[in-house]
C-alpha cells in the first residue's frame, strides 16, 4: 500500500487544528500550520526524506509559537511604568462623555478597552469631561464648557 507521505501531514495538520478548535490554546494552531506547510513541501517533493520533514516540522512549530509569544514583549531596557504613563499622557485635552457620573470627586471612564479612574467635580452621567492631566492611573478632569464664541462651520 503506497500512501503519499503529504497526506499524513496534511491529516496530521487538519487533526491540530480540530484539536485547536476545541482547545483554545494556540499552542495546537501552530502545529497544525505547520504540518500543512510540510504537507504542502512534500507534495512539491522540495524535502522526500520522512527526517528531513520532521526536522522541518519541529522547526516550524517551535519557531511559531517562540514568535508568538514574544509578538509584544516590552524591550527590557524600558521600564514597565513608561508605558501606561505615555498613554495616559495621550488622553490630555481630550474630551469624553461620561458613561457613569463622578461622585464625592471619584468615578471611572471607559477609554477604548481600559477603565480609568478619573479625578474631578461631582458630574452627572452623560456630561461632557476634559482631560486636564493625569496622575498616575487616574486621570484628572473638568467639566468641558464649550465657549459661546467659538465658531462652527
Amino acid at each position: 500500500m503506497n500512501i503519499h507521505i503529504f497526506w499524513i501531514w496534511l491529516a496530521l495538520g487538519l487533526m491540530f487544528l480540530t484539536v485547536e478548535y476545541f482547545a483554545k490554546g494556540l499552542v495546537f494552531l501552530w502545529a497544525g500550520i505547520s504540518a500543512l506547510v510540510v504537507g504542502l513541501v512534500a507534495w512539491r517533493g522540495v524535502v522526500d526524506s520522512g527526517i528531513g520533514q520532521s526536522f522541518l516540522f519541529a522547526i516550524l512549530s517551535i519557531g511559531s509559537v517562540i514568535a508568538w509569544r514574544h509578538r509584544n514583549v516590552v524591550p527590557r531596557d524600558l521600564p514597565a511604568r513608561t508605558l501606561p504613563v505615555a498613554r495616559n499622557d495621550s488622553y490630555k485635552g481630550r474630551i469624553f462623555t461620561l458613561d457613569t457620573p463622578i461622585k464625592n470627586g471619584i468615578g471611572d471612564l471607559r477609554i477604548d478597552d481600559v477603565r480609568w479612574r478619573l479625578s474631578g467635580p461631582d458630574l452627572s452621567k452623560g456630561s461632557r469631561i476634559c482631560v486636564l492631566n493625569s496622575d498616575g492611573g487616574t486621570l484628572n478632569v473638568n467639566e468641558f464648557v464649550e465657549s459661546s464664541f467659538i465658531l462652527r462651520y
